[in-house]
């Protein structure tokens, strides 16, 4: 029998007098109640996958996944002299040909953004850059719930194969991002230089707690501006569409544009790194979704 069939069958009938009682109960009371029915609503679902056996695409989803944090932590641990050499000044040479030339500009985009740093621009980019690890899971769990879970091993292939893509490129391209010009100067980068948190160190200075430049500072791939997987990790969310209702569907990308305005002010990623993150995680999307539409018609068929 379905869950919500199940539910409908035994919903018990309100009466004002059984919503009075329930609304002079006590707030952690109320509160518990609520969890409670969650919590068996869950259990029921999560049985009801298992037994129509759901989860299995789920499975084959996650592969990709595991493959990148391999590929991953190999990259990080091939010695220096093996690796490609690092280009400190070419993403700046091509934003600057993009732009038209140093001549026609004072400042590079991320030069003009970070020029006048204020601690309100600090935070609203601080909370930018901290959504953005969570944006993946809640993405997930709402596919999950929502959607189906073949949407969900979908979206966890196409996500792991972007990352796969991006470390690879990653690896075979690496690119100095503008903290270390700033930093270092335009000297040839070596692969023992730290992590470094460039802007977010203000948030730092502001809590009192190297929070950002210890975590920064763990960073395996210090060479890894282009592209910028913080702008196309929502950039791939955002072409799933999981609020199409909501504002015609901009949010997600009105998220896109914030935090890739947080890379910029912070001197994380140039503006080529932005572009570079949208079109990576575009190719990789409509590459997976025009197979996975092939596969349906071949069902149909």
């Amino acid at each position: 029998m379905d869950s919500s069939t199940f539910l409908q069958d035994n919903k018990p009938k309100a009466t004002i007098h059984s919503s009075y009682k329930e609304w002079k109960k006590p707030k952690w009371q109320r509160w518990r109640q609520s969890t409670c029915r969650l919590v068996a609503l869950g259990k029921r679902h999560v049985a009801d996958v298992f037994h129509r056996h759901e989860w299995k695409p789920l499975c084959w989803g996650i592969l990709p996944i595991l493959w990148w944090l391999i590929i991953y932590e190999i990259s990080a641990a091939i010695p220096a002299e093996y690796r490609p050499r690092i280009h400190v000044r070419l993403l700046s040479n091509i934003e600057e040909i993009l732009l038209g030339g140093r001549r026609n500009l004072f400042y590079l985009p991320h030069e003009a953004l970070s020029e006048r740093a204020t601690l309100a621009k600090d935070i609203f980019a601080c909370i930018a850059y901290s959504l953005h690890a969570l944006l993946p899971w809640v993405m997930f769990f709402y596919l999950c719930c929502f959607r189906s879970w073949t949407h969900a091993a979908h979206f966890c292939w196409t996500f792991g194969w972007l990352n796969i893509v991006a470390v690879v490129s990653h690896f075979f391209l690496p690119t100095a991002a503008p903290w270390y010009i700033k930093e270092y100067g335009l000297l040839d980068a070596h692969y023992n230089v730290p992590g470094s948190a460039a802007g977010l160190i203000r948030i730092d200075k502001a809590l009192g707690f190297p929070v950002f430049e210890s975590l920064y500072k763990r960073n395996k791939v210090v060479f890894g501006s282009f592209p910028s997987l913080h702008v196309a990790w929502p950039s791939l969310i955002a072409l799933y569409e999981p609020f199409p209702r909501l504002l015609g569907g901009i949010v997600p990308w009105l998220y896109v544009v914030w935090v890739g305005w947080a890379a910029l002010y912070l001197e994380h990623h140039y503006l080529v790194d932005w572009i570079g993150g949208c079109l990576y995680a575009y190719s990789v999307f409509c590459y997976f979704q025009g197979q996975l539409y092939r596969k349906d018609c071949r069902n149909v068929a």
